[in-house]
Formats: structure tokens, sequence, C-alpha cells
């Protein structure tokens, strides 16, 4: 079976490929603490204001 990659584990890959290995392999070490949820909601809120700014698209979710 082929995995596919997500945006966010790319960029984390380029960032931290030891930090991009251990969310692939072993995801139930993460630390979600209020720092983290504070990122990851950021981060959302930063990737709806970017679809903004292209008009209509298409969403793939995988």
């Amino acid at each position: 079976m082929k995995k596919l990659i997500s945006k966010s584990l790319f960029v984390q890959t380029w960032l931290c490929p030891k930090g991009a290995w251990l969310k692939r392999n072993k995801p139930d070490s993460a630390v979600v603490n209020e720092n983290t949820i504070a990122r990851m909601e950021t981060g959302r809120e930063v990737g709806e204001i970017a679809r903004g700014l292209f008009g209509p698209y298409l969403q793939i979710t995988g």
C-alpha cells in the first residue's frame, strides 16, 4: 500500500527529519499541550486567510 505524505509532514521533514519520522511512525509519542494547540490554531487561521486570497479553489483532503 502506498503511503501519502501531507503538506505539513513534508514541511516538517525539511525542518526536523527526526520529528517527521516520529510523527509518521510513532504518532502516540506526540506531546499536545496548550502551546501546541495554540500553534495549530494559528496555522489553521493562516491557512484560511491564504485560501481566501486565491478566490475559488478545490480543497483536497487526505
